[in-house]
């Protein structure tokens, strides 16, 4: 079976692409950070299982076509889409994030869920049953903490909670 992880270079994405291959799934890493998916490939590779990195920005909508094509090539589809990949901008009280913090951090958290999802739903759906969305969003996205300077990310991962329950 076939998995996309988007974010998967590192952290979260990085643990949950070594955990999906040690149950067996073909894993595909994708990170806009190309050198950091290579390397999470390269790790499930030493460990026995079956990964291959891509390069891929979720805020494309180009890119995203483009390495969905190529994923359901190289893994023979897809059953498991974790849109993981997240971005916080700058740790910042609310009048201090400018325009552009507030842009990159919907265009990665929120837009970037929809777009990716909106890509590989061809393919998920050409899994289902068998196929399954799991985005990444965070405690942030349930409640705001007063006086923990990070509102922009906050009001993004309310979106992403918000929208993967529309899902």
């Amino acid at each position: 079976k076939g998995a996309v992880v988007t974010g998967g270079g590192s952290g979260i994405g990085r643990g949950i692409s070594l955990g999906l291959a040690a149950g067996k799934m073909t894993v595909a890493v994708a990170d806009v950070r190309a050198e950091s998916a290579e390397a999470v490939a390269a790790e499930i590779s030493e460990r026995g299982g079956r990964g291959f990195a891509v390069q891929l920005d979720v805020t494309s909508v180009e890119s995203l076509a483009t390495v969905a094509k190529q994923i359901v090539a190289e893994a023979g589809g897809v059953n498991l889409l974790c849109a993981n990949a997240g971005v916080l901008a700058r740790i910042a009280s609310l009048d201090e994030h400018t325009i552009e913090d507030w842009e990159y951090t919907l265009s990665v958290n929120v837009l970037g869920v929809v777009k990716t999802v909106k890509a590989f739903l061809p393919a998920l759906r050409a899994s289902a049953p068998d196929a399954h969305i799991v985005n990444t969003a965070s405690l942030g996205g349930l409640m705001a903490t007063e006086g923990f300077p990070i509102g922009a990310y906050i009001a993004s991962k309310y979106a992403c909670v918000g929208y993967s329950e529309m899902l």
